[in-house]
């Protein structure tokens, strides 16, 4: 198989700012501190209000409201006692951080997406029972986060057609029969344009993962009008054309657990 060099996306590094510590405990029952911190360089996800926050919480895609953050990776502390501990830190806007501490809602609402996207990431599972630190906004040192400024370019676009008069080997297997099944199964997909008349403002694109246990083997990236998936090692690989041409800077993605799909956010770009 060939090998396609791809450029690294382009970035930019920011020295996040302490907002508050919480501490849970994981499921093994190791002690952690999350930093939840700000930056005027993280977007900030759309206005809404508490009315449109409980609306979409209860809606069959709560996906539909993107809150944008960088998690950083953990890193070592001792706490008072002297023992280990780990830490994240994770990024927010600080106009979206101040709305959250003054609306339970949207606290609560923060709180659970960076759980879930830690424990997607990091493949660990998170205690629900926190405690704020009342006397300390960060834990550990505050260090600089490299964030993405720039969706990371589609690896290849490949012709899928079924008449293609592919060489043989030399037990008579085609070489694209070899190739695909070096690159794992096709998913299920399934693709929803909101609204589903008129104007489309988001295409939400439902792929169906039953083999996956954590989204560390998954790649994903969003360009254009294109969709790329794989997960390895040679578990599932998409290509798909998307019928608009989407935003990939607020393109967001979240895995259930529970039902093993991938749901793909990407708002239509516009013309």
């Amino acid at each position: 198989t060939k090998q396609f060099d791809n450029q690294a996306p382009e970035s930019k590094s920011l020295l996040p700012k302490p907002g508050h510590c919480i501490k849970t405990r994981t499921s093994t029952d190791e002690k952690v501190f999350i930093n939840i911190c700000t930056s005027e360089q993280i977007p900030a996800p759309r206005d809404i209000s508490e009315n449109e926050l409980e609306k979409i919480v209860q809606s069959e895609d709560p996906t539909q409201f993107r809150v944008p953050m960088s998690l950083g990776e953990p890193h070592a502390e001792l706490d008072k006692g002297g023992k280990g501990c780990t830490v994240f830190d994770v990024v927010i806007n600080k106009q979206f951080y101040d709305k959250t501490q003054k609306s339970q809602a949207f606290d609560i609402f923060l709180i659970t997406l960076v759980f879930d996207g830690l424990e997607n990431k990091f493949d660990m599972i998170f205690s629900r029972e926190t405690v704020v630190l009342k006397n300390r906004k960060f834990f550990g040192n505050v260090a600089e986060q490299t964030i993405r400024t720039k969706s990371k370019p589609l690896i290849m676009e490949m012709e899928t057609n079924d008449n293609i008069d592919a060489s043989k080997d030399s037990q008579g297997k085609t070489l694209i029969t070899e190739v695909e099944k070096k690159r794992g199964e096709q998913p299920t997909l399934q693709i929803i344009r909101e609204p589903p008349e008129g104007k489309a403002d988001f295409l939400v694109a439902q792929i169906d993962l039953p083999r996956i246990k954590s989204t560390k083997t998954v790649d994903l990236d969003v360009g254009g009008d294109r969709l790329i998936l794989e997960a390895h090692p040679n578990v599932y690989y998409l290509s798909t054309k998307l019928p608009f041409k989407v935003n990939s800077t607020e393109t967001g993605a979240q895995f259930h657990r529970k039902t093993k799909v991938l749901t793909v956010t990407m708002p239509v770009a516009e013309d």
